[in-house]
């Protein structure tokens, strides 16, 4: 349990978690398992994306050598955002990347390209659970957007006039249409009521996503949506601070 850190997240037996707590072999995960897990059940750790307090939000970056024809360029000093687009029920999930780049240079031959691709299996909103609080909740559909503001950085000494990006904003924000439920959404919403939020996108190991808020709350007037002729509300969920400092404000994660 050592190298599953507080605001990481899990999954054990199809269900993803967020990690709240980590003491010498055991670990805190909410919301809460459906059920106790078997002896011998595999705990898959994640690769975690998420935001803090500390430090000064500078991005990781990265460089994209595109290749056309007989022609390659190399887009250097890149930072970018990503938003799972709003995804109906068996539908494929969908990550839009937008970047800022710093340069550009027309290369030949960029030794760093991958000979080949491997084509992933596409991930579907199937099996894919959505948590309001300690409740799995059906939805038709759910996105997110972590609502990051890439600001220049300018300085004299850059070979751009900048010295790269820095995250000066965030609106992190889970939407998601559940089945009617007016006296706990808009009740929520007129409270205010904060609660966990977790949404999943697959449910096996090496093929699955998750994000979770360990407080998101409801911060507009739940809509009337349709659902195929059902009654339905639309929800947007912010992200808000946590209960404790250990904790980030929002966890991105692949299984």
């Amino acid at each position: 349990s050592t190298s599953l850190a507080v605001g990481t997240m899990v999954m054990i037996g199809g269900e993803a978690r967020l990690v709240t707590a980590n003491a010498v072999g055991s670990i805190t995960v909410t919301p809460p398992l459906s059920a106790a897990p078997a002896n011998a059940t595999v705990v898959y750790g994640s690769s975690t994306w998420f935001l803090d307090e500390t430090g000064t939000y500078t991005p990781t970056y990265c460089s994209f050598a595109l290749k056309r024809h007989n022609t390659e360029v190399t887009i250097t000093g890149c930072a970018g955002t990503v938003v799972l687009e709003p995804v109906d029920a068996k539908g494929r999930a969908m990550l839009s990347f937008t970047f800022e780049a710093d340069s550009w240079a027309t290369t030949t031959s960029k030794s760093s390209v991958p000979a080949t691709y491997t084509q992933q299996t596409n991930l579907l909103a199937l099996a894919s659970p959505f948590w309001w609080g300690s409740t799995k909740t059906a939805v038709a559909r759910f996105g997110f957007d972590p609502g990051l503001t890439l600001s220049e950085m300018p300085s004299t000494q850059g070979t751009q006039g900048r010295i790269g990006w820095a995250i000066t904003g965030e609106n992190a924000r889970i939407t998601a249409t559940p089945y009617q439920a007016d006296s706990t959404y808009r009740g929520d919403f007129a409270t205010p009521t904060s609660r966990n939020t977790l949404l999943q996108i697959g449910a096996t190991g090496g093929a699955a996503f998750a994000v979770a808020f360990q407080v998101g709350q409801i911060v507009e007037l739940p809509a009337d949506a349709d659902i195929g002729g059902l009654r339905g509300n639309d929800l947007v969920i912010r992200a808000r601070q946590p209960t404790t400092t250990t904790l980030p404000g929002l966890s991105f994660a692949f299984f």
